[in-house]
């Protein structure tokens, strides 16, 4: 029988940064432009700006920061973080596939309640891995979907 093991190196992403400043600084640019008084104005364009160094993806890798996700078969997924940790899951429901954006939701055996998203653009992945990848979890989550249909759960 062929391993199916796949493993999708992940990368800093150009685009996910360019993606996060557009969206933090659009709000600030518009929120200073709208009418409002100087409290409120002040209260938004200092949680907006909180939120941005908090999230800012060119941060140094963290601890929690995905290397690589490497898909096993079936319906099992490895992803490796900086700090060595090696998680086994499943992918989850909810996740959103497109040419241009991949919102991947995990699941993680033995985390009742942890799940992870790994938001890719295109660049995040080696040239044609984004495709591969994209067209591996279509492939899963049709035949998912299939199966759950046959079953009645769909």
């Amino acid at each position: 029988m062929a391993d199916n093991r796949y493993r999708f190196q992940i990368f800093p992403s150009k685009q996910l940064t360019l993606f996060f400043y557009l969206t933090l600084y659009i709000p600030l640019f518009l929120i200073a432009l709208v009418e409002l008084p100087l409290l409120p104005k002040l209260l938004l364009l200092t949680a907006l700006a909180l939120m941005g160094l908090l999230h800012n993806p060119l941060q140094q890798r963290n601890q929690n920061t995905i290397l690589f996700v490497e898909y096993q078969g079936g319906d099992d997924w490895q992803i490796a973080l900086t700090d060595g940790t090696l998680l086994q899951g499943k992918l989850e429901e909810g996740s959103y596939i497109s040419q241009l954006l991949m919102i991947l939701r995990f699941r993680y055996d033995g985390r009742r309640r942890l799940t992870n998203r790994i938001v890719l653009f295109p660049d995040a992945l080696k040239r044609g891995e984004f495709r591969r990848l994209r067209l591996r979890i279509g492939r899963l989550l049709k035949r998912r979907s299939e199966n759950d249909e046959l079953t009645g759960f769909g």
